[in-house]
Formats: C-alpha cells, sequence, structure tokens
C-alpha cells in the first residue's frame, strides 16, 4: 500500500484564523457614546420638566393654603372682615406655609417665594383678598394658571384673564415673560 504523505490544504495555510483583538472599534465606541448621549440627555430634559412640574404643585398648594387660612381667620364674626387683612397678623397666625421665606421688621413681614419674588396679600379693588406671586417663571406660571383653584379672579402682569380656568392658548399668552407676577383674587 502505497501510503502518501499528508497532503497541506493550501487554503488552510493562507487563512490563518485571526488573532482575537480586544477592545472596541473606533466605530463601535462612536455609536455607543452617541446613544449614551442621547440618552442622558432625554433623562435630564425629563429631569426638568418633572421639577416644573413639582414647582406648580408646589405653588398651587401654596397659595391655596394661604387662601384657606385667609378665609378661616376672617370670615369669623369680629374678625373684621377682609378690610381688616393684614400680613403681620397672617404671619402670627401660621397662615403662611413655611415654604415661603419671612423676613419680620417691627410690624412689617416680608415673604419671598422660591424664586425670590415678593408674595403679598391685600384687600382689592372690591375690598377682597388678592394674592399675589411675584418671580413666576414662565413654565410654572402656564401649568399653574391651567390648575384648578376655587378664585374669583386671575390677572398676569397686570392683565386680567378672561376667565378663572384658562385654556393653554390663554394661559400661554398671559405668561409672557421669563419672570411673571400672578394675583389671584378671591372671597
Amino acid at each position: 500500500m502505497n501510503r502518501r504523505p499528508p497532503h497541506a490544504n493550501p487554503a488552510s495555510t493562507k487563512l490563518r484564523s485571526p488573532r482575537r483583538e480586544r477592545g472596541a472599534t473606533l466605530l463601535e465606541a462612536t455609536a455607543f457614546l452617541a446613544v449614551a448621549a442621547i440618552v442622558i440627555l432625554g433623562a435630564v430634559a425629563l429631569f426638568g420638566v418633572s421639577f416644573t412640574g413639582a414647582k406648580s404643585a408646589r405653588l398651587t398648594d401654596e397659595t391655596n393654603a394661604i387662601a384657606a387660612n385667609v378665609r378661616a381667620l376672617y370670615s369669623s364674626p369680629g374678625a373684621g372682615g377682609y378690610a381688616a387683612l393684614s400680613m403681620t397678623d397672617l404671619y402670627h397666625s401660621g397662615a403662611f406655609p413655611t415654604s415661603l421665606q419671612a423676613t419680620v421688621s417691627g410690624a412689617d413681614v416680608t415673604l419671598t417665594n422660591m424664586w425670590g419674588g415678593a408674595v403679598s396679600i391685600a384687600p382689592g379693588a372690591n375690598s377682597l383678598p388678592v394674592l399675589t406671586y411675584g418671580n413666576v417663571p414662565k413654565a410654572v406660571c402656564i401649568d399653574t394658571l391651567l390648575s384648578s383653584g376655587n378664585w374669583l379672579s386671575v390677572t398676569v402682569n397686570n392683565t386680567a384673564l378672561p376667565t378663572t380656568s384658562p385654556t393653554v392658548a390663554q394661559a400661554t399668552a398671559a405668561c409672557t415673560g421669563s419672570s411673571n407676577t400672578i394675583a389671584w383674587g378671591f372671597s
């Protein structure tokens, strides 16, 4: 029997298996970084929107609490009615949320909201109380106006809204500046 020597496959000698490379190619790394950047930007945008929503909810809660406290204090017999409204009396009776910064100087009380704007309450033209918040950011202003409230009047930047439950278009048109002043009238 004639034995042949083992025949070498010329294709197998030319096609050696490449060494296994570790790490990513530049293209793979770039694709990964692009996807990661999109995810991070989306998360940051969602985070900002949730903060705006939380600040709007806080403003709505603060205004509703102040209005309820004023009603309770001044509607009882012997309280003098709303004509006797006093920031000092309201402050000392605990009518304002602790989230507002208060500065007391003698008989004067100055309140400041989370944006550094003045917060005040005083009798309006019809002798009913008007609660005013200054320096309200545009997005928070719009969200807050769209929240339901038991208000007799709503004024933004000294312009009265036609309704106390504005539409999105009305709220957007009212909150024109980056810093807005909102005044709510109630009884």
